[in-house]
């Protein structure tokens, strides 16, 4: 809003209480008095109209710096792209600025009541003509064009007079009358230039452009060199698009005027328009050599930068126009705009700040230093921006889109699938915003409703390479390999260098054990962007799908040489060591990646499953509980916590977040199979069956969850549905050490002793260093009722390895040891091994344990005795 002087006056008295501080830049003010002492415009002392109106830039003592343009105002000028910047007066021919004296101005309003007691006082036409000149500055037209009726009735022929009305019949669109009047002007001067042009500006807006351009060429008969007619002729001629006719002109009044900066500007504006950018920019650079501060140059260069790509150039003139004119504002937009070209994100966000600072509603602004906070994971900071500006009236979506990524990325998923909601609510055709509530879905293993999204957003855009690579991902999850490859490979048609969907294809091939197919992949990568970390990483999956390990971590090493401000590169090297039980490496990247700024949950969530691994539960409970602050809707964050306090026998709270786990979704096999575990360790034995049972009629593949039932029937001595669960766990998934060793314990018991032992030796051969199935083979090479299968040696060697692989921290295995020594005679090794694992126990577990150790104290060994049968005919094993 402007300023307006607060001036007491009488006739006379027009400087009392006038003062420099009354004015601000911007401010609008009228010459009240035509006193011309001290005045100075366009660099000379210069008699200024009586009602005229300037903008103030400046105060300078007692005198007022002006222009006729407020300052920094944009101006379309030529049509589409061509934007010409009215930063200083003087760079605009015909656009005068200079000082006033304080005494000679006050603000328009306050001019009005001024020159109402002049009329009153002294109806003169010239009092009349002043107080019209402030009607027409104010927009007050009606009142503008009565004081002009009324001064052109005491003076009929008064060109000035005439001149003024004109241009309220102009403001109201009378162009008829605008012209009319025009007309009795040039009967008077048939030669004035100045008003043919303006006539021909009429006709153009009258739209008859025909008789617009006879009028300009009728003065350049009069005057072939007339500056004035050619930059207006040039000015219709970009105004209608007709560049080569504007440049034409643009070329003669560079001949006329060679020292004028502004024409060889605009003629390079012009030939941007005809893609002609090599002698826009020959004009362009022309100028800024000979006038290295000429600001609308240089801006003009910026955007023909932009245009050409050239993202560092254009920085660098922005760079200069913010030295020379920090207050322009779109200088540092247009800064801001290369830098984020240049993935430079600090710098964007510093630009966008600032211009914030200027104009703190530009959404824009603020629309894109949210998007840098994304770019830098600052994804908390990227909310808030996004927020402030979907609070604002008429919201972009856009900044739904936003800020629903951002709530993906922080893994709080209940945000994004409402802002995603509201996406497709304001837009049913948005295929993107189907396809990122898609990945919601994934997120909650809701795979059902993920595909629908898909398949909605793949009907709205039939050629999206995202929505083919995320039903690729779809696919791969549940394991639909041939499918997978099949919307990768529909992806790669559309864009054969999307190094996504090569990326992605490997990792289908690497499940599908096709390890050279997923190596050519990623060796296309390498060939389309050589910086690119991504091969590397996929290389790596190969090499450790082969227990290559050096040469996987080696490649994980050099993805992380090339990108090592990509926290992603961290949190996928700690995946490979946790896979390689490098506890405290993979804790180490995590905490990069953290430094780095990736607050995610699923960092959190990892990292506090590594403590668990090293038994540190009070940092692992931290970590966990950060995650449910930032996601406390995430069902891993309960699942995993859970089974921290179950390792602490905690029960009570391990059951809660199993709870709470399964009420945020019921559909979470995992959660149902991890709780059953937490009710058989407390003998709740038919509890646990109800919850293995959903787990698989959820998830009939998750073999897990197959065997821990076969635990629970075995424990209930119903060994024929024991062994029918084994069975199916090893169906789905015959290398599983711990289902055979299980199976294996199951034929012991039942007096199966050879199937027993193909069993453990079957899971010793999948993993070497699982130790459950080395004491399994100690415990029945020690203790069988069969003594064609004992061995008593055999399995002290066992033995010994199971106690090597736990450290010598499970007293189970410790009781294993302790009976191969009795199997042998050596009773004493046996009490001593045996007492030691009875220290390690629980009270109420001692019992047994008690039991092995008064046989030993008497010279005897432990026979473990059969249990039951299985009903004849039953399977022995699976291929």
């Amino acid at each position: 809003m402007m300023r307006w002087a607060l001036v007491m006056f009488c006739v006379g008295l027009w400087a009392s209480g006038v003062w420099a501080e009354d004015y601000q830049p911007g401010d609008r003010v009228t010459v009240v008095r035509a006193d011309t002492r001290g005045t100075t415009l366009a660099g000379q002392e210069f008699p200024v109209p009586v009602g005229e109106t300037f903008y103030v830039t400046e105060t300078i003592g007692e005198r007022v710096h002006v222009t006729r343009h407020p300052v920094v105002r944009p101006v379309r000028l030529a049509g589409e792209g061509v934007r010409l910047w009215k930063i200083w007066g003087s760079e605009l021919a015909g656009q005068p600025e200079g000082h006033l004296p304080m005494v000679a101005v006050l603000g328009s309003e306050a001019a009005v009541a001024a020159f109402h007691d002049q009329v009153r006082q002294q109806p003169t036409a010239a009092n009349y003509l002043a107080r019209a000149r402030v009607y027409v500055a104010l927009g007050e037209v009606l009142n503008a064009q009565e004081d002009l009726d009324a001064a052109l009735q005491l003076s009929p022929q008064d060109a000035d007079l005439i001149w003024v009305r004109h241009l309220t019949f102009a403001a109201e669109g009378q162009f008829d009358l605008a012209i009319a009047d025009l007309g009795r002007l040039l009967t008077k001067e048939p030669r004035d230039l100045r008003v043919m042009v303006r006539r021909a500006e009429l006709w153009k807006l009258a739209d008859n452009a025909t008789q617009a351009m006879q009028e300009f060429d009728a003065a350049l008969q009069i005057d072939p060199n007339s500056s004035l007619v050619r930059q207006a002729k040039a000015d219709q001629h970009m105004a209608a698009s007709e560049w080569m006719e504007a440049v034409q002109e643009l070329n003669e009044l560079i001949r006329l005027n060679p020292e004028q900066p502004l024409l060889p500007m605009l003629r390079g504006s012009v030939y941007r328009q005809l893609v002609n950018e090599p002698l826009a920019l020959q004009d362009l650079n022309g100028v800024l050599e000979r006038f290295p501060g000429f600001i609308s140059a240089r801006f003009e260069r910026a955007e023909l930068y932009r245009k050409n790509r050239q993202w560092t150039e254009m920085a660098s003139d922005y760079d200069e126009i913010i030295k020379q004119r920090p207050e322009f504002v779109e200088a540092w937009s247009g800064r801001a705009d290369a830098n984020y070209s240049l993935k430079r994100y600090p710098e964007t966000i510093a630009d966008l700040t600032q211009v914030l600072e200027m104009q703190p509603e530009n959404r824009a602004a603020r629309h894109w230093r949210a998007w840098s906070k994304y770019r830098l994971n600052d994804f908390e900071g990227a909310v808030a921006d996004f927020t402030n500006n979907i609070e604002a009236e008429n919201p972009n979506p856009r900044s739904f889109h936003g800020r629903g990524l951002c709530w993906l990325s922080l893994g709080r998923l209940d945000e994004a699938q409402n802002d995603f909601d509201r996406l497709i609510e304001l837009n049913p055709k948005d295929a993107v915003a189907f396809s990122n509530r898609a990945v919601v879905w994934m997120r909650r293993e809701d795979y059902a409703r993920a595909m629908i999204d898909i398949s909605a957003s793949l009907r709205l855009q039939p050629k999206s390479v995202f929505s083919f690579k995320l039903r690729g991902e779809l696919w791969m999850l549940q394991k639909e390999y041939q499918r997978a490859l099949a919307d990768y490979g529909a992806a790669l048609r559309i864009d054969p260098r999307d190094t996504d969907s090569l990326q992605d294809r490997g990792h289908v091939y690497i499940a599908m054990k096709q390890y050279k197919e997923a190596l050519v992949d990623f060796d296309t990568i390498a060939k389309i962007d050589p910086t690119s970390p991504l091969p590397h990483v996929g290389r790596a999956h190969v090499w450790l799908e082969q227990k290559e390990t050096d040469k996987a971590m080696a490649a994980l090493d050099e993805a992380i040489r090339l990108a090592p401000d990509n926290s992603q590169m961290y949190t996928i090297r700690a995946q490979a060591l946790k896979d390689l039980n490098r506890t405290d490496s993979q804790i180490a990247d995590l905490n990069k990646a953290l430094e780095l700024g990736r607050q995610d949950t699923w960092i959190y969530i990892e990292r506090g499953i590594a403590w668990r691994a090293k038994r540190e539960y009070e940092k692992s409970i931290a970590d966990l509980n950060q995650a449910a602050k930032i996601d406390p809707r995430n069902v891993h964050v309960f699942n995993n916590r859970a089974l921290v306090w179950q390792d602490q026998r905690i029960f009570d709270k391990a059951l809660e977040d199993f709870n709470r786990c399964l009420e945020l979704n019921p559909k979470f096999a995992f959660g149902w199979n991890n709780r059953g575990w937490l009710k058989r360790t407390q003998k709740d034995v038919e509890g646990a069956i109800s919850d293995f049972e959903q787990a698989v009629q959820l998830n009939p593949r998750y073999a897990t969850a197959h065997n821990n039932l076969g635990l629970c029937w075995q424990d209930k001595k119903e060994f024929d549905k024991a062994l029918a669960a084994y069975n199916q766990a090893l169906t789905i998934d015959s290398a599983s050490p711990w289902t055979l060793q299980n199976r294996g314990l199951l034929y012991s018991q039942v007096g199966r002793y050879q199937a027993a032992l193909d069993d453990f030796e079957s899971a010793l051969g999948v993993d070497q260093k699982y130790a459950a199935a080395w004491n399994g083979r100690s415990w029945m090479r020690a203790t069988c009722p069969d003594a064609a299968f004992r061995n008593g040696v055999q399995a002290i060697e066992d033995g010994k390895k199971a106690c090597e692989l736990t450290e010598w921290k499970a007293a189970g295995y410790i009781d294993t040891l302790a009976a191969a020594y009795a199997e042998t005679g050596n009773f004493a090794q046996a009490v001593e091994e045996q007492k030691k694992a009875i220290e390690l126990l629980q009270q109420d577990d001692k019992l047994e344990y008690q039991k092995r150790l008064d046989l030993y104290l008497k010279g005897e060994p432990f026979r473990e005795p059969a249990e039951g049968t299985l009903q004849a005919g039953a399977p022995e094993a699976v291929p």
